[in-house]
């Protein structure tokens, strides 16, 4: 399936087409609850099939964007992820542009019960949700909006130097989700995480990225 970027192609100016992968579970329609959106690393079957079944098997749908593939670059580190000087939050702020395509898609299926979506970051997806969407949330929450996100083995800082928003507390139900292990960026989410009831902070023992 395809869905329009909120964020134009980088090269041509021109609307993108984000590429995604739809699982949903078998047996009688609508699905019970709601959707979940996730940021692929291409190639990463982690991320395309383990963490879709898992969601599948509880009864949810699930998409899983591939925001690099649809850009046609690799995995980290590329050109397109490197940050600058002059914008450092750029390819956060591109792929957290994709958010609100894949969301109005969900929206539209008629095989799920209600609209409440979930969105959720691994790894640099993470950072996404830490950087973007949590701060814009907090500015001004959309209309149409998640309802929840969770971040997993995502930094709260970019590269040590530039911390996520200082926020009292999340504007939506959230949940990071930091190896044990992930001792640096256990120690950022621990420094900058919002510290109001809507945050969970979870820590997997012994695990690391």
């Amino acid at each position: 399936m395809t869905f329009e970027s909120a964020a134009p192609d980088l090269a041509t100016g021109k609307p993108l087409l984000i590429r995604g992968l739809l699982a949903k579970p078998g047996g009688a329609r609508p699905f019970p609850d709601g959707r979940h959106s996730s940021y692929l690393r291409r190639g990463t079957p982690q991320l395309s099939h383990v963490w879709p079944a898992v969601f599948v098997k509880q009864g949810y749908v699930s998409l899983t964007v591939d925001s690099y593939g649809s850009r046609e670059v690799a995995n980290c580190r590329n050109d397109f992820t490197r940050t600058t000087a002059a914008d450092p939050l750029r390819p956060y702020k591109v792929i957290a542009a994709d958010a609100p395509g894949a969301l109005a898609y969900l929206h539209k299926l008629s095989i799920v019960k209600n609209k409440k979506v979930v969105v959720a970051g691994f790894s640099l997806g993470g950072i996404v949700i830490h950087m973007t969407i949590l701060p814009d949330y907090a500015k001004v929450k959309p209309f149409h909006a998640f309802n929840a996100a969770i971040s997993l083995y995502g930094n709260c800082a970019v590269q040590c130097t530039l911390p996520m928003t200082e926020l009292p507390d999340a504007p939506l139900p959230f949940v990071a989700i930091i190896g044990q292990k992930d001792e640096r960026i256990l120690r950022n989410c621990q420094t900058h995480l919002p510290r109001g009831p809507n945050t969970k902070l979870h820590v997997l023992p012994g695990a690391y990225h």
